[in-house]
């Protein structure tokens, strides 16, 4: 968990999230934004070790991304330690850990999810929502724009993406993948 706080100390909110979600994008754009960051140096270990209960005084924030481009990039990320191929991979996913990537997610119990898919307009929507100063959102605005999300949609047989998707079922009707 990484703890942001404006320029008086104040905590804006605390941010968690699993890797391939985009994480090195959303601190550098809270960096821009000048936000103090807890611990920068391991921001992105302290950042996947989900929510303590010391943080009830300020929202709590995650990322979430399409089951499918997650666990292909999960794949690719690992190769080196997984054995078998990637559609096998997905299949024994889906068979042996049915909803795995949903449960996942929902085990950092966030208040607030935003969609990997859906940066940076969301992550701008989420900053103006917490009352950030004006004069910090137009910083933002000159931040890079692009969040590379590739959609590895293709990247296993159309009846694997089917499965995997209904596996994830309630999931992707949560945040709206359909």
């Amino acid at each position: 968990m990484i703890t942001f706080k404006n320029g008086d100390g104040k905590t804006l909110f605390h941010f968690a999230a699993f890797p391939f979600t985009a994480v090195d994008w959303f601190l550098c754009a809270c960096q821009s934004l000048d936000f103090d960051m807890v611990d920068t140096a391991q921001a992105q270990e302290y950042a996947s070790m989900g929510f303590t209960e010391s943080c009830k005084e300020a929202i709590k924030i995650s990322l979430v991304r399409h089951p499918c481009s997650y666990i292909v990039d999960y794949y690719n990320a690992n190769i080196r330690s997984i054995s078998i191929p990637l559609e096998a991979y997905v299949s024994n996913r889906i068979h042996s850990f049915p909803s795995s990537v949903g449960k996942e997610f929902d085990s950092l119990a966030a208040d607030v999810c935003l969609r990997v898919e859906d940066l940076p307009w969301a992550f701008l929507e989420l900053i103006e929502s917490l009352g950030i100063q004006q004069d910090k959102v137009k910083m933002f605005k000159n931040f890079p724009m692009q969040v590379n999300v590739p959609n590895h949609r293709g990247a296993i047989s159309p009846t694997l993406y089917k499965q995997l998707c209904e596996s994830e079922r309630d999931f992707m009707e949560r945040y709206n993948y359909w």
